[in-house]
Parts: C-alpha cells; sequence; structure tokens
C-alpha cells in the first residue's frame, strides 16, 4: 500500500509541478502582445566597401561597383537592430526559441532567414536583436540597369541608420510554452511594403 501510495503522490507532486509552470508562462494571447520595433542598421557594405553615406564614394568606388554589377554581382551586407519588448503587464518571461525574417527591398521579396538564437525576454526590459543580412542585389533586381541598381543599393546603405523608404522586414516570432512552440500567426512588418 505504501509502494501505491508514494506512486499516487509521485503523481500528484509531478502534475503540480505542471501546473505550476503553467501559471509562470504566458499565454498565446500574452505572448501576441510581445512587441518589435527597429533600431537602426549598421556595417553597411556594397561590394567590398564599408558604406555609410552615398556622397564619400569616390569615382574610383562607384566605377568598381558598376563593373561588379556588369559580372553580375552586387552584394549587400548589413546588421538591421532591432528591439524586442515583452510588456510589463505580462509579468512572467517570454522564451523566444526562433525568429524567421523576410527583406523586402522595393516591394520584392529578397532573402529569408531564421535567427536561432534563444532569447529570453523579461517582463518590461526590451532587449537587442541583430539580423545580419547578406544578399546578392542582382539576383533579384538583374532588370535594372547598373547605375539604377546601384542607386537601389546606395539608398539602403547611406540612409543614416534609418530603415529606407521602401524596405521593410517582416519578423515572425516563435516562443515556447509548456503546450509547445507558439507562431505568431500573421509576421510582425517594420518599414514599408513598397515605394
Amino acid at each position: 500500500m505504501t509502494d501505491r501510495w508514494t506512486k499516487k503522490t509521485l503523481l500528484l507532486a509531478v502534475m503540480l509541478a505542471m501546473v505550476l509552470a503553467a501559471c509562470a508562462t504566458l499565454t498565446p494571447a500574452q505572448l501576441a502582445e510581445v512587441r518589435f520595433r527597429y533600431d537602426h542598421i549598421s556595417d553597411v557594405q556594397i561590394g567590398a566597401l564599408a558604406v555609410q553615406d552615398a556622397a564619400t564614394l569616390n569615382q574610383r568606388e562607384v566605377a568598381a561597383l558598376l563593373l561588379g554589377i556588369r559580372q553580375g554581382t552586387l552584394m549587400l551586407r548589413m546588421n538591421v537592430h532591432l528591439r524586442s519588448e515583452n510588456p510589463l503587464a505580462n509579468r512572467a518571461a517570454a522564451h523566444m526559441t526562433r525568429l524567421d525574417w523576410l527583406l523586402r527591398i522595393d516591394g520584392r521579396e529578397t532573402i529569408r532567414s531564421t535567427l536561432q538564437t534563444a532569447v529570453e525576454l523579461p517582463p518590461g526590459k526590451p532587449q537587442a536583436l541583430a539580423v545580419a543580412v547578406r544578399l546578392n542585389l542582382f539576383e533579384y533586381f538583374n532588370e535594372r540597369n547598373a547605375p539604377d541598381l546601384l542607386r537601389l543599393a546606395l539608398m539602403v546603405a547611406g540612409s543614416g541608420g534609418r530603415l529606407p523608404p521602401g524596405v521593410s522586414l517582416e519578423l515572425t516570432p516563435t516562443f515556447e510554452t509548456p503546450f509547445g512552440p507558439y507562431t505568431f500567426s500573421e509576421p510582425v512588418v517594420l518599414g514599408e511594403k513598397s515605394l
């Protein structure tokens, strides 16, 4: 009888622990209140050139970029910095396990990827996230002539750290819950969908 009693006590303790764990986590409705916002762009490179301002490019650098376009490549590299905040009213940390993202430029879907870093979002404390973007603009905009494609790259690069017009980042976060993963049903759109 004590063996049976021990099993029942153990089962009851496990169930109580699960209920308490569920109470200390967030519901899908609460997770939907987690906010994302754009912060800034850094480390912008077009081709092999670090670019802060299009006006600083000299003729040799512009010529090298145009030559790269004629050869079918115009690499754009940048880090897009975001802030995510779990509202103070949620009273429990949100555990983001992945962040799927899609970059649109001039309304066109370009690159998509996943940030696989787990991030804990304590209530009321914004957390910094960075998305590393690497793409060959020529692959997505090869119908444009070389000067137009270079202008597009310079528009993105020379935005002074702001998200330029016509550029958007669509975010689809996934959070850990005791009942399995919870993914936003609609992406969070930062920026403009088209020019």
